[in-house]
């Protein structure tokens, strides 16, 4: 279950005024305000095809992903999976004696003809956790509704909103971090660097050991054309967040401390917690991580 107040408004309903004209709505379905309900849904009609009603509702689920990295809360727009399930026998005969349409509870996008009075069997749509007041969500929402995402940045988004649900600050900190290394390209090494990882392939090439192990191993040396997990981090966070300090670090320094936290917390279980504190860096990556995004995806253009 779901903390309540995830978004603060004292009625049941809320109408999102969306920049391209499309009337839409945030409600509650489980209780008498926006503020008391533990699951949002935002709904909108008066699409002429599937496919454009599609089309804004993945406008939608990118701009409320966004909307919760800028006010740094959590948001889970789901799989377009269906959480509720109804007979389709049932279904029929409901629609044949009363007119009405059941459609299956869906946590995510769910597109549906208007053509009969429609009936959720349960809840659909964006939940979203930490209160913030609905006329800033609003706002932020329009502000990111012709925001370009890639795939992996989508990608990170959903880690990001993820950490929210995370009640431990190991698991809270893991995911997060778990969610800059989905934004990692890593760079080429020089070709110095190349040559040499070419002569260790040729060696181990050559060398008198079983297929089996000598496949492994250059397996292994091919990620090394790469920089560095590590290496890579750094180089990000110098490009996008190269004059800011996260628990008083350069973003740069900042970043490489959590990787190696996130290092000895997976390798041994544990950290030396009077020297690391996994709560402190996890709060600090928390707002790392969305200063990230927000310059990742204004570089996009928005």
């Amino acid at each position: 279950m779901h903390a309540k107040g995830v978004i603060t408004h004292p009625e049941k309903r809320y109408d999102l005024k969306l920049p391209n004209g499309t009337k839409a709505l945030l409600s509650t379905l489980d209780a008498e305000s926006i503020g008391e309900g533990k699951e949002l849904v935002i709904s909108g009609g008066g699409f002429k095809t599937e496919e454009s009603a599609c089309s804004i509702g993945k406008v939608v689920k990118d701009s409320v992903l966004m909307t919760g990295v800028k006010l740094r809360i959590g948001v889970d727009t789901g799989k377009e999976k269906t959480s509720g399930w109804v007979n389709p026998t049932i279904k029929n005969e409901v629609l044949n004696n009363h007119g009405v349409r059941i459609i299956n509870d869906v946590h995510g996008l769910s597109v549906y003809s208007e053509e009969y009075p429609v009936k959720i069997f349960s809840t659909s749509g964006p939940t979203i956790f930490c209160p913030s007041n609905a006329e800033k969500f609003s706002s932020e929402l329009c502000n990111y509704f012709s925001a370009t995402l890639s795939d992996k940045q989508r990608l990170a988004l959903e880690l990001y909103g993820a950490s929210h649900y995370e009640k431990s600050d190991r698991a809270r900190f893991l995911t997060l971090i778990l969610c800059a290394e989905a934004l990692l390209e890593p760079s080429a090494r020089s070709d110095k660097e190349r040559e040499l990882i070419d002569s260790l392939v040729n060696f181990i090439k050559d060398a008198d050991i079983g297929n089996e192990e000598r496949q492994s191993i250059l397996g292994s040396l091919m990620w090394l054309y790469k920089q560095s997990i590590s290496q890579s981090l750094r180089k990000m966070a110098e490009e996008h967040l190269g004059g800011k300090t996260y628990d008083k670090l350069p973003a740069a320094k900042f970043i490489t401390v959590c990787y190696e936290a996130r290092s000895t917390l997976v390798h041994t279980g544990g950290v030396n917690e009077s020297q690391v504190n996994i709560g402190v860096l996890a709060a600090q990556l928390n707002i790392y991580l969305s200063d990230l995004l927000l310059s990742l995806v204004a570089k996009n253009g928005t």
